[in-house]
């Protein structure tokens, strides 16, 4: 927002800022990497000055910026036969394997997947703003001002059901550049404000009415192709690999990024605003109104090209009719039935003709409020208050008649046309300032109330699209026909995006639903802040804080559709984890698979129907899953922070603060139905509101700041200033590799860390080359590493015969410096005018400057230390705990032994995040 103005005075100022990898450490801990190429510039300028004095004045302000960055993690491909070194920045994916997969593409499709390492992702931006300012007369001023921006940015793959959550580069693995994205972000904005001065100072207007665009689109650059997710399995998948995902981590990735295709969202906002204030001696008492009105177009589909995800190079390989021999690199036309993906999944029109279905929305948000602040002695100021919002949609919905005749998870009944009821909904509110003694050395302020956030209403763009009659999607589980995917349909890998595309889907019988509760409402918390300042000796100021905020329409997303209730699951596992299931046994496995039985999902209520019976129909459809969003108001954060600040006679100020703070949720949001529940974390029934902590918990942190600033020899001044910052660098969930629940999702399931080696059944790892076994990590093996893994985790250990928390994990403190040195050389030009030379250094990270141990990141080095293996007869979940980095054979035969997962973190070695990094900067100013 720009608040600046322009004035009879001239005024003007111009800039740049760079950086690149002449100036960002090349060593973290013991690993020495210089930083690939990288630039980053940053110049704009701003002038505001009279038109007419007095009367009519300008202002403008513009700023480019260009960025180019390696991807994040600044991983390379290991072009040797043994294992890369531990904490590097190379990846242990094979770049011999990934040139082979790469010329494969090209030879077999004539699809050239891009490079998958040394490449540079942009970040650019232009942006500016005009101001026009008008004195009508004393007491009107007229003011409109132009914003506009036009950016884009290079963005990784979304993980939202990947292969372990991951498709960025990793130590496993590297996806190439055809599946990373483009996010265009462009917007228009017109605001007018017109402010009056009435009854001789007695009252006061203030009128703003307004129009923005947003214009948000997707681009790829490597041509439309279906995504594909290749996990680091090794071999053919056998057993339970064949009806899922069991790699333990992402291979590489490539193809049409999953939520892409035709990913638009056009925003229209209309705005008008008044607020009118009467100065009524100790009270001064504002009403207003504020409304906003919406039109959008939404495009939005997951998989629209579709998504194969496999174990193994070997699995997409067969899929694509080939036998592949990795130690050797040859391929062989295969023999027998191309098997399919461990998952597909595939959403398409349900138009007539096919044309992609846009959510056009139109929607509108009535606000009122009033407000008195009352003085009721010059020492104390009390505001109290009233908000009114009324938000509702304009458009209509369309009914899927044949979804409202069926029945879903506890007799709920789906009406894709019913939009949320109009509530009004109240935030009252009430606040104070105190100087306690009227000499302002203890201050106590506060306040309680309930806020109405901007209603999100991205979240019903969903219903429209969702409803069944627009889409139609599928998701399968299964390379072999089974219970899941019966007859034929397995999908075998086919490079063209509407191999599978029904054809005339105006009879939809395959989809997923988004729907919200008739009674739910939007987002409101109440929240309670209350603070004391005081000045302690030598003027130094303290400060206590805290707050609370407690949900009260928060949101709430359940898959309707799966079987069982929370009370009565479809099944429980049996053992130490009695967790609901969706899996019903079949007859023992033989061959490599013995001691596990054979498998089926059922986590629809409304599955797939063979065609033996009569395949699906309109009135009996296959519906993936029925996502309800509702209200909770279980969630709630809380914080503490005390700080010290003081600003010295001599140009020194110094402050410093500590924060303690807890959060949690049932659900941290997103934009997209499906994938807020997916996405969630669990242990027992996935659509029980469990609360745990937030994504965004930071539980510590500490700050410190300082600047001092001195003017010398009448042409100069030099300002020195530093942040420092320490915090524990993020959350994340212990989960296992595989879907160990059966609800077809394969990284959402928590692990149970057994207490000792009765409560965990392991079986052994063979790793084989060409059908031979050269390796083998057996059972008890991986039992001793396991429990020692569990003992040297500062979490696990403390949670032996139990679940682990969702976000239970929390990742080392970071502690970071930054440094900012300016030089200003300045001169008079006249008796109101100095002009500036400004020279600024930027030291971000100094740490690592100093020392490559200090300032260092730590990440997980893997969240998903168990792999789900099958079920045993006594229907008690079977797992592995596989190596970090799996041994390999080699042509000569010779074995490279391979990295067990020992340690919970590394230290992130190839981002800039554990590096030090400057900034040259020059800046000119006139004023």
């Amino acid at each position: 927002m720009v608040t600046r103005s322009g004035t009879n005075k001239v005024q003007a100022s111009a800039y740049y800022f760079g950086r690149n990898q002449d100036l960002v450490g090349s060593k973290v801990g013991d690993i020495k990497s210089d930083y690939p190429k990288f630039d980053l510039n940053n110049f704009g300028f701003r002038v505001g000055g009279p038109l007419i004095k007095d009367k009519l004045f300008l202002f403008v302000n513009a700023e480019r910026e260009r960025r180019n960055d390696p991807p994040n993690g600044n991983f390379t491909a290991n072009r040797s036969d043994t294992p890369p070194t531990p904490g590097g920045t190379v990846s242990n994916a094979s770049g011999t394997q990934l040139d082979i997969l790469s010329s494969f593409l090209q030879r077999e499709y004539g699809y050239n997947p891009g490079p998958y390492e040394s490449y540079s992702l942009r970040s650019n931006s232009d942006k500016a703003t005009v101001k026009l300012d008008w004195n009508i007369s004393n007491n009107h001023r007229f003011n409109i001002k132009y914003n506009y921006l036009k950016s884009l940015s290079d963005i990784n793959p979304s993980t939202s059901g990947a292969i372990a959550g991951q498709r960025s580069q990793s130590q496993f693995g590297l996806p190439f550049l055809s599946s990373y994205y483009t996010i265009n972000n462009n917007l228009n904005s017109f605001i007018a404000e017109l402010n009056s001065t009435l009854g001789g100072g007695k009252f006061s207007n203030n009128m703003t009415a307004g129009f923005t665009a947003f214009r948000d689109f997707r681009e790829s650059s490597a041509g439309i192709f279906p995504l594909v997710d290749i996990g680091t399995g090794t071999g053919r998948s056998t057993g339970t690999g064949l009806n899922g995902i069991t790699a333990t981590n992402s291979f590489t990735t490539f193809g049409y990024e999953p939520f892409s295709a035709f990913n638009v969202l056009n925003s229209d906002v209309y705005q008008f605003g008044d607020n009118f204030t009467a100065y009524l001696g100790k009270h001064n008492v504002t009403v207003g109104t504020y409304n906003e009105y919406y039109e959008f177009r939404n495009g939005f589909s997951p998989n629209y090209y579709g998504n194969y995800s496999y174990n193994s190079l070997e699995d997409f390989y067969a899929s694509a009719g080939f036998d592949y021999n990795r130690t050797a690199g040859t391929f062989a036309p295969l023999t027998g039935t191309r098997p399919g993906p461990q998952r597909y999944n595939l959403s398409y029109s349900a138009l007539p003709g096919g044309a992609f279905p846009f959510a056009d929305i139109k929607a509108i948000q009535f606000g009122l409020y009033g407000q008195d602040e009352w003085s009721p002695r010059n020492n104390l100021r009390v505001i109290v208050g009233l908000r009114a919002d009324l938000p509702y949609l304009t458009s209509d919905l369309t009914q899927n008649t044949n979804a409202a005749n069926l029945t879903f998870r506890d007799g709920v009944k789906i009406n894709t046309g019913q939009t949320p009821a109009k509530n009004v909904l109240l935030s009252p509110r009430v606040g104070f300032n105190w100087d306690v003694n009227d000499d302002r050395k203890t201050q106590l302020r506060g306040g309680t109330g309930v806020f109405t956030g901007r209603v999100p209403f991205v979240w019903l763009s969903n219903q429209a699209s969702n409803n069944g009659v627009q889409f139609g999607s599928f998701s399968t589980a299964g390379a072999v026909p089974n219970g899941t995917n019966p007859g034929a349909s397995i999908y075998p890998f086919n490079p063209s995006v509407d191999a599978y595309r029904p054809q005339n889907a105006t009879a939809n019988t395959r989809y997923n639903l988004a729907v919200t509760d008739k009674d739910f409402k939007f987002p409101q918390v109440w929240r309670t802040n209350l603070a004391v300042d005081q000045e302690l000796l030598g003027g130094i100021v303290g400060t206590l804080e805290a707050f609370y905020t407690k949900d009260i329409n928060a949101v709430y997303n359940q898959n309707v559709n799966l079987p069982g209730t929370e009370a009565n699951p479809f099944a429980r596992s049996s053992g130490a984890d009695t967790r609901p299931i969706f899996y019903s046994f079949g007859a023992p496995l033989t061959g490599n698979n013995a001691g596990l039985v054979s498998t089926t999902r059922n986590f629809q209520i409304y599955g797939p129907v063979p065609s033996a019976q009569g395949g699906n129909t309109a009135a009996r459809p296959e519906i993936s899953d029925a996502i309800l969003m509702k209200n909770i108001s279980k969630g709630y954060s809380y914080a503490a922070t005390a700080q010290l600040q003081k600003s010295f006679s001599n140009g020194l100020f110094a402050s410093a603060a500590y924060t303690y703070s807890d959060s949690r949720s049932v659900n941290d949001g997103g934009s997209i139905a499906q994938s807020i529940w997916r996405d969630r974390s669990i242990s027992g029934d996935p659509n029980a509101s469990a609360l745990s902590y937030s994504n965004f918990l930071q539980q510590h942190r500490i700050i410190a700041s300082a600047s001092y600033r001195r003017e010398y020899l009448n042409r100069l001044a030099t300002t020195v200033s530093f942040f420092y910052e320490a915090a524990p660098a993020g959350r994340f969930s212990y989960v296992y590799a595989g879907d160990m629940n059966g609800d077809n999702q394969t990284s959402n399931d928590l692990i149970y860390v057994p207490r000792n080696q009765s409560e965990i059944n392991l079986r052994d790892i063979n790793y084989t080359s060409g059908g031979t076994v050269f390796s083998t990590y057996t059972a008890a093996q991986q039992w001793d590493d396991l429990n020692n893994y569990i003992s040297q985790d500062d979490y696990l250990k403390t949670r032996r015969g139990e679940y682990a928390e969702r976000n239970g994990g929390a990742r080392p403190w970071q502690n970071r410096l930054d440094v900012r040195l300016l030089q200003d050389i300045f001169t008079d030009l006249g008796s109101e005018n100095r002009g500036t030379v400004q020279l600024s250094l930027d030291l971000f990270n100094v740490g690592n400057l100093i020392n490559s141990n200090w300032g260092t990141f730590q990440t997980a080095n893997r969240t998903n230390p168990l792999t789900f293996a099958g079920y045993n007869a006594q229907s008690q979940p079977v797992f592995q705990f596989p190596y970090l980095v799996n041994p390999t054979r080699n042509a000569d035969a010779t074995v490279n032994a391979g990295r067990k997962l020992t340690e919970t973190f590394r230290d992130d070695t190839g981002g800039l995040s554990s590096r030090w990094q400057g900034q040259l900067g020059l800046r000119i100013i006139f004023n």
